[in-house]
């Protein structure tokens, strides 16, 4: 009878199948494998990124963000679900809000046609992402927070979703006054 190491081993052995995760996974995976023991397998994790990150936008996989949300009819009085309790994710056909359980909210679902523009919010209190939608559903102010708003704005940018300050045409974000 094989021992639990020998099953251990063997199953070890057996080649895995990386396609079925998510690139989020894959990262994680790749991030937390031990390099000098399964030098193989971390090849082929980072082959599998290289290949999914190679793909053409429109077939890449959606990307998600924590962060905190804020609805209501207007800008400053409103809910808010503090972070990291929302899980902003999109692709380039679609933009999804949803909360955690413990954040007892609605979720939000978008499509690009129902959101003409993004507009990044840069206050003393808010940064974020205010939805500028179409949906009469949904509340008028729907603003996804988030401390870090760069990544956010690459990723939304590069799934052609139009991003840009309140104010500005979204051709450039305003220039930054020089702080001495």
């Amino acid at each position: 009878m094989p021992t639990l190491d020998a099953e251990r081993m063997q199953m070890l052995d057996e080649q895995i199948d990386y396609t079925g995760c998510t690139l989020a996974e894959l990262c994680d995976i790749a991030a937390h494998i031990d390099r000098e023991r399964f030098a193989e397998r971390a090849a082929v994790v980072d082959r599998e990124i290289r290949r999914r990150n190679a793909l053409p936008i429109d077939l890449q996989e959606a990307v998600s963000f924590e962060g905190g949300l804020r609805v209501g009819s207007f800008l400053y009085f409103g809910r808010t679900v503090p972070r990291p309790l929302v899980n902003l994710s999109f692709s380039t056909t679609t933009l999804e809000i949803l909360g955690s359980p413990l954040a007892f909210m609605s979720s939000y679902r978008f499509t690009r046609e129902e959101i003409p523009t993004i507009e990044e919010r840069r206050g003393w209190l808010l940064h974020g992402f205010q939805l500028m939608h179409t949906r009469s559903d949904y509340p008028p102010v729907v603003l996804f927070l988030a401390v870090d708003t760069e990544p956010i704005r690459k990723a939304l940018r590069a799934r052609r979703w139009d991003v840009h300050l309140p104010g500005s045409t979204g051709a450039k974000p305003r220039p930054q006054r020089a702080r001495f």
